[in-house]
């Protein structure tokens, strides 16, 4: 009964202090980061930056995603098993293409439509993979450009 006498008595006496310490330094606690009234905001602002954070972290996947997906088109159209017609339909069909891609073609490759332009990205895709592997771009280029002259010519002749 003693031992528990003393551990109120204790307690009293820090809570008395507490009260005394706020009484003369209100922003005591809040200096020390211990302001317990703030703790609803930074709840708030912790959950806000986990939304966005995961926000952050489903997009970076997409990207990794959508790269390795250009990688491997790039890879089949090199080795020449599939035509560059069907690289541009491919990468038309990836998954999670950011919004504004069409745009950004229209604004960053030259061409006369949407498919012209893909073509064109699909060849600097395909040519940026191989320099990086010291492969024989420029070769890879001009076949490439040839096929996507033939390809336009003949989508412009079967309209």
């Amino acid at each position: 009964m003693n031992y528990l006498l003393r551990l109120v008595g204790c307690l009293g006496f820090v809570g008395l202090l507490a009260a005394g310490v706020y009484g003369l330094c209100p922003t005591f606690l809040g200096e020390l980061g211990l302001d317990v009234w703030e703790l609803p905001n930074l709840q708030r602002e912790y959950d806000e930056a986990a939304e966005r954070q995961d926000g952050l972290d489903r997009r970076l996947q997409g990207a990794l995603h959508r790269n390795e997906g250009r990688s491997l088109i790039c890879g089949e159209l090199t080795a020449g098993r599939i035509s560059l017609a069907e690289a541009v339909r491919q990468m038309w069909a990836l998954g999670d293409a950011p919004a504004n891609l069409r745009w950004h073609l229209e604004r960053t490759v030259p061409g006369a439509s949407d498919n012209e332009r893909m073509g064109r990205h699909v060849i600097d895709w395909t040519c940026e993979l191989l320099r990086e592997r010291d492969a024989d771009v420029e070769g890879v280029r001009t076949r490439l450009s040839a096929e996507l002259a033939s390809w336009l010519r003949e989508s412009r002749n079967a309209r």
